[in-house]
């Protein structure tokens, strides 16, 4: 019984009765509507109506009309009553399929999609470019210490602290940012100090866990000379290029982590020789060489 009340809500649903009107008792319009729906499953156009009127009472004739939207008749035809309702509510439901079966498909609402703009690129293309490339690329932050060569007869403890952004992998080439220090060391009566920042670029490669990078760059800073006799420090600028290779390996329990040993050598660009003829001065020199270890921190993989 509730499989029978499931598939006729489902039939009600899919198809809408046509609305009928009728002023005669033979056939009723509830007959003529179930012959109707079983002829036509599918529905009916929306805005269409049945109209059963007797046409001559004396012969025993009804008229059937089928009536738009407006209310105009599109149809219309005689039938005799006869003995069986059932017989002519047969005959009513095939003539209303015939009609409704013959008119044309109710016009789409469907909206037209609306034109693809295409926009096309122009200067921004390399810009767009680049945003690409580093949004594709790898950044990493690092921390190395080591030794240097500051002087021709001493050596000191060096700092570096750098950030540097990756592109393409496993190989590719890298842009890079960071500071360099070396630690005051006393020689005598006075010492040399330098605080550098740097903007580098090179290449990248890597094979599993190990990896290399070869790099140059420039900057600039402070050179400092401090004497410990005056107790006053001398502060000069520094400018500098230098080149620096690294061999790296990632660790196979930490990949976001990459431990690196690196070489680098400097040149100032504004050394003057006549600053280490002071009494008691330590021999700076123009160029410089450091052995750094440390690690890198891959904030974006």
């Amino acid at each position: 019984m509730l499989v029978f009340f499931a598939a006729l809500l489902v039939v009600t649903m899919a198809a809408p009765p046509l609305p009928i009107t009728s002023t005669v008792s033979c056939p009723d319009t509830a007959t003529v509507s179930s012959d109707l729906l079983r002829l036509a499953p599918g529905g009916f156009p929306p805005g269409y109506a049945l109209r059963l009127l007797p046409d001559d009472p004396g012969q025993g004739s009804l008229r059937m009309e089928l009536l738009d939207q407006a209310g105009q008749i599109v149809s219309k035809r005689q039938l005799s009553t006869g003995p069986s309702c059932a017989a002519v509510s047969e005959e009513l439901a095939v003539v209303a399929a015939t009609w409704l079966g013959d008119l044309p498909p109710p016009a789409s609402l469907t909206m037209p999609t609306p034109p693809t703009l295409v926009v096309s690129s122009g200067p921004p293309r390399a810009i767009d470019a680049f945003a690409a490339a580093v949004a594709a690329g790898r950044w990493s932050v690092g921390l190395g210490t080591g030794v240097a060569s500051p002087g021709e007869i001493w050596v000191t403890q060096a700092f570096a602290l750098q950030t540097r952004l990756f592109f393409r992998q496993p190989s590719g080439f890298y842009l890079g940012a960071g500071a360099f220090g070396t630690w005051p060391r006393a020689h005598f009566q006075a010492s040399w100090y330098r605080v550098r920042f740097l903007a580098e670029a090179g290449g990248h490669w890597e094979r599993g866990p190990w990896g290399a990078t070869v790099g140059a760059g420039a900057g600039g800073g402070w050179m400092v000379e401090r004497d410990s006799l005056v107790g006053s420090d001398y502060l000069r600028g520094d400018g500098v290029v230098m080149a620096e290779g690294r061999v790296s390996y990632a660790l196979e329990f930490l990949s976001a982590i990459r431990l690196w040993l690196g070489a680098r050598s400097s040149l100032a660009l504004n050394y003057n020789p006549a600053w280490n003829t002071g009494t008691g001065a330590s021999p700076n020199s123009r160029y410089e060489g450091a052995v750094l270890a440390g690690c890198d921190f891959f904030v974006v993989r």
